[in-house]
């Protein structure tokens, strides 16, 4: 007999990557893009390494890290109904970060097609 944790496993986890695209799609996707077009337009020859993300950016980053160490920490939410949400997250996260790669190999491509 399988343990009933692990019985619709495949459901969690497809269900959480389904989460993650949809949120990719819907959110990340438009703010990685807007990212990239600001770094693309940036002035500057070799630009600030923070000048890359506005303000609201960096203050968003460190409300979601410190949600989620809050969340890990006081256990609110059990750990495993927890993965789901860092699954979800994840997904969104690795798909923006590989697109700011790609972006990054491909850098002089994108200067040249924006002016």
């Amino acid at each position: 007999m399988i343990a009933p944790d692990l019985e619709l496993l495949w459901m969690k986890i497809a269900g959480s990557i389904i989460a993650g695209l949809i949120f990719f799609v819907s959110i990340f996707s438009n703010i990685s893009l807007k990212h990239i077009l600001r770094i693309v337009n940036l002035q500057p020859e070799r630009p600030f390494i923070f000048s890359v993300f506005n303000l609201r950016s960096y203050f968003l980053m460190v409300i979601m890290i410190c949600l989620g160490i809050t969340l890990r920490m006081t256990e609110v939410i059990p750990l495993k109904y927890l993965s789901f949400f860092y699954i979800a997250m994840g997904i969104p996260l690795f798909l923006s970060a590989f697109r700011f790669y790609y972006f990054g190999i491909f850098y002089q491509k994108a200067v040249k097609k924006q002016k």
